[in-house]
């Protein structure tokens, strides 16, 4: 058992590495996310591509994204597929846009798999090295909707 000052000790630990992680966040601009919260664009295509098969989106995975994305990806390894929601993607002269991130411990043996699931949906992917989550130690896979001139 912990005494007093070793859980007080732990406690500023603690609040040095929230500093530290926010930081991060502020120096290299990356944007709050969400959690568990799916763009409303996002629901539209996951829906289009359920039916699409005969799979009713809600009814027939029970709302769960973890088995639509098993689904889409073909098979049953989505470890991609951490920390996620929405955020906010803010560009200087454009337009505010919700964005679909999933921000994981990332191995090189998942990368085939945002990328399917992005191509099977038509959307866009993109790669970051920061995250929300854990700046530098997860990095970030952003979906977004293609604009009509991409």
């Amino acid at each position: 058992m912990r005494t007093k000052q070793e859980k007080q000790a732990y406690i500023e630990q603690f609040r040095e590495h929230e500093a530290f992680v926010d930081q991060l966040r502020k120096l290299h601009n990356i944007s709050k996310v969400t959690p568990w919260k799916i763009p409303m664009w996002l629901q539209k295509r996951l829906t289009k591509w359920c039916r699409s098969r005969g799979k009713p989106f809600m009814r027939h995975y029970g709302g769960n994204l973890d088995l639509v994305v098993s689904a889409i990806v073909g098979n049953h390894h989505s470890a991609w597929l951490d920390h996620w929601g929405t955020t906010i993607l803010k560009r200087p002269g454009m337009a505010d846009e919700k964005v679909f991130v999933s921000e994981p411990y990332f191995h090189i043996s998942e990368f085939p798999n945002p990328m399917k699931f992005a191509e099977e949906l038509g959307i866009k992917l993109r790669i970051e090295l920061m995250s929300w989550h854990y700046p530098g130690r997860a990095i970030r896979l952003s979906f977004r909707e293609p604009k009509e001139k991409e």
